[in-house]
């Protein structure tokens, strides 16, 4: 963590995703997303584009008014982007190889078969979590703790077997590093399903190809 005194106040930013809340990271994520660059921006407004949102970043990060922003100084402003810019760089994709994750003295397994064998209404609730991912990506990391609650388990705990809102309850204030551990795993899968599937689909081809040979 980041200590600064600001206006008086000693206050804390966190630098690396193991300091973060998944809702701190939604908030700042929301920020970022909806003030991106515009097709056929001038400079002046690229100028005041980003100054607006570097206020905006350093007012959310240190938790403080609108008001309380406009009173750092351009230095201050700089360290506290600077804090998580350079914390987040650092990050190594090899600290998020985990296959479950520890939670309030509880552990959770990720989705080793992916949807494999999953029941209509598990495959259901996925698949809308991931509609509202391509629509509303400002707001995916809302999301995502549902996503979690249907595909984290306990050893042996089914999919109907527990209370899905609130297994998304007892989610909140999980940390960023075991998110994106999350989401590093799902991705592999989805790829080697991918993978596995066009293989399939190759050989079926090939057994097809041959099987019409035979009868000429």
């Amino acid at each position: 963590m980041l200590k600064i005194e600001v206006n008086g106040k000693m206050k804390e930013v966190p630098e690396f995703y193991k300091e973060m809340t998944v809702e701190f990271f939604s908030g700042y994520w929301k920020i970022v997303s909806k003030n991106q660059p515009k097709k056929d921006e001038t400079i002046d407004q690229e100028i005041f584009r980003e100054t607006r949102l570097t206020e905006l970043l350093v007012g959310y990060m240190l938790g403080i008014s609108q008001e309380e922003t406009k009173l750092i100084d351009i230095e201050q402003a700089g360290i506290v982007i600077e804090c998580i810019n350079r914390g987040i760089s650092k990050e190594k994709s090899s600290e998020y190889k985990m296959d479950k994750f520890k939670w309030k003295g509880e552990m959770y397994y990720f989705p080793a078969n992916l949807m494999r064998g999953s029941t209509f209404g598990e495959y259901a609730e996925v698949k809308q979590i991931e509609q509202m991912f391509e629509k509303d990506s400002s707001n995916k990391f809302d999301y995502i703790k549902r996503q979690m609650a249907i595909l984290c388990r306990k050893q042996n705990e089914k999919y109907d077997s527990y209370n899905l809102d609130e297994r998304e309850k007892e989610f909140e204030g999980l940390t960023m590093n075991i998110v994106m551990g999350f989401s590093f795993f799902l991705s592999k899968r989805i790829m080697k399903y991918q993978r596995d599937f066009q293989i399939y689909s190759k050989l079926q081809k090939q057994i097809e190809h041959t099987r019409k040979l035979k009868t000429l």
